[in-house]
């Protein structure tokens, strides 16, 4: 009997083993696969936030990319047109006193004064346009998932940024050099007076001196830096439209797709 009970002992003591062996087998079963849940879960959650952000970014890309189209229009369908228009005016102007400085006709003091008029003007072509400075500030290109759009921009930057500087030249000359001539040699009231509709409704001016203030080699070669400058002013604005011509239908294509 004592040996009959040690083996039934025995045997029950090996099926316990066995039975908790077993548990704790699922267990570690059990534990690996909430585990791997777990991390599935947290690998899904990450993959989520990654598509949403991807989402946003895109949306962000396309309202930047649809702004940056209302910034080329500004300066291809409005400030490029204005632009010429009074390059063209000074242009003539001044071609028109350059002939009748050195020329042998006679010109009436309202033509002289009309022509005068238009020297110091300057058009300032690169306006601010904040989307386009985000967007070719530090980092700003990679807002642009299109590598050829982003290279584009830069191009357009380059050139925006040399037609910036002639016109910074051109400013300096006229407030540096054309104006404290003119202030010294043309009466300004009289050419006023001439470009408003009530202005000869006053008295006529006491200082003008005529044309033959403007007969002088000074005044002649003020003339032909004007022009000078004006010139590489209307290069670089040119390339500069040309180029956001590029760029705006690459930009058209894309929030087209």
């Amino acid at each position: 009997m004592k040996v009959n009970e040690t083996r039934i002992g025995t045997r029950d003591e090996s099926k316990g083993f066995e039975e908790r062996s077993e548990t704790g087998q699922r267990s570690l079963r059990n534990l690996l696969i909430e585990g791997l849940v777990i991390v599935a879960s947290i690998l899904l959650a990450f993959a989520i936030d990654a598509g949403w952000d991807q989402v946003r970014e895109r949306e962000q890309e396309q309202r930047l990319l649809v702004q940056l189209i209302g910034e080329l229009d500004l300066y291809i369908d409005r400030l490029g047109p204005a632009a010429q228009r009074r390059t063209d005016t000074v242009e003539a102007d001044s071609q028109w006193l350059l002939q009748a400085i050195h020329g042998a006709e006679e010109h009436a003091d309202d033509e002289w004064l009309k022509a005068v008029a238009s020297l110091p003007g300057a058009f300032e072509f690169s306006a601010a346009t904040p989307v386009f400075n985000i967007l070719t500030a530090d980092g700003g290109l990679q807002l642009v998932s299109d590598p050829k759009i982003r290279d584009e921009l830069s191009n357009v930057s380059s050139w925006l940024g040399v037609a910036r500087r002639f016109e910074e030249l051109q400013g300096d000359f006229i407030a540096n050099e054309l104006n404290p001539w003119m202030s010294r040699n043309i009466d300004r009231y009289a050419s006023r007076r001439l470009r408003d509709p009530n202005g000869a409704e006053g008295p006529g001016s006491r200082f003008d001196p005529g044309v033959a203030s403007l007969r002088t080699r000074d005044f002649s070669n003020l003339l032909v830096e004007r022009q000078n400058r004006l010139n590489l002013v209307k290069m670089f604005r040119y390339r500069t439209l040309e180029r956001m011509g590029v760029l705006r239908e690459m930009v058209q294509a894309e929030l087209a797709e």
